[in-house]
């Protein structure tokens, strides 16, 4: 289990770097729009960034897969803690992140079109 912890751990750096090219092109598309300079036909500038923003949207939540197993396993320290206030919240902290990252993996499964998923069930689940 150490080698799919620390496997997964290396994809830290590739998120922020992600991270901030998808943050750039949602700028980008935005003040294009705002501006009014789309293109010749009126949205090719801004249709050009919208998809750049959601490939590598898509693709930093390729990078999260499994994260929910890391979380889960990071749970195995917590059991060590003597202070029984801080070991049930860090627990529970722990618990609720991993749930979160599992529906946010089922709802990227269902928009790879890899498998059908209700996403508005699973939508759901990510308010709460």
């Amino acid at each position: 289990m150490e080698k799919v912890v620390k496997l997964n751990a290396q994809a830290a750096g590739r998120d922020k770097t992600a991270r901030v090219l998808q943050y750039l092109s949602k700028v980008i598309w935005y003040k294009l729009q705002k501006d009014g300079k789309n293109g010749k036909d009126g949205k090719n500038g801004v249709a050009t960034f919208q998809s750049l923003e959601l490939q590598l949207s898509s693709f930093r939540k390729l990078l999260r897969f499994g994260k929910c197993i890391d979380t889960i396993y990071s749970i195995i320290p917590l059991l060590k803690y003597e202070e029984p206030t801080v070991k049930v919240l860090a627990i529970l902290g722990k618990l609720t992140n991993s749930m979160f990252l599992l529906a946010d993996h089922i709802l990227w499964i269902g928009r790879s079109d890899l498998y059908k998923v209700d996403a508005n069930k699973w939508k759901i689940c990510m308010r709460y």
